[in-house]
């Protein structure tokens, strides 16, 4: 399965592995996903530059499984693993100040309104 999706958060708090959040909106609704990827993933994410607010195509697998918790209750996990992952279009909004630099001097020019 593949989504198409801006990126929301990108958590490295584990060498091992990466959490990607993405959010997407059904009929009115919001709805956070978290996937996760692991060696490869990583490494592709950091090679790319990933951040917040860039758009990436996620090509991922489900997985999950039943467990039981300690009050003997059986319960359900389902894990979204990414398989693979593209970037689709970087956020370049992250300028902030527009300098004037003289090209023969290097010097920068001092704007006056």
């Amino acid at each position: 399965m593949t989504i198409d999706a801006k990126i929301f958060d990108l958590n490295y708090t584990n060498p091992k592995v990466v959490e990607l959040v993405v959010r997407k909106k059904k009929a009115e609704r919001f709805y956070s996903i978290c996937f996760i990827g692991f060696s490869q993933i990583i490494e592709s994410l950091k090679v790319m530059g990933a951040e917040k607010t860039d758009k990436v195509r996620i090509g991922y697998t489900l997985s999950s499984k039943k467990f039981t918790n300690k009050d003997g209750i059986s319960r359900y996990s389902t894990s979204a693993i990414m398989d693979r992952v593209e970037m689709l279009d970087k956020n370049i909004v992250k300028q902030t100040e527009v300098i004037f630099v003289d090209s023969a001097t290097g010097e920068i020019i001092e704007r006056n309104n």
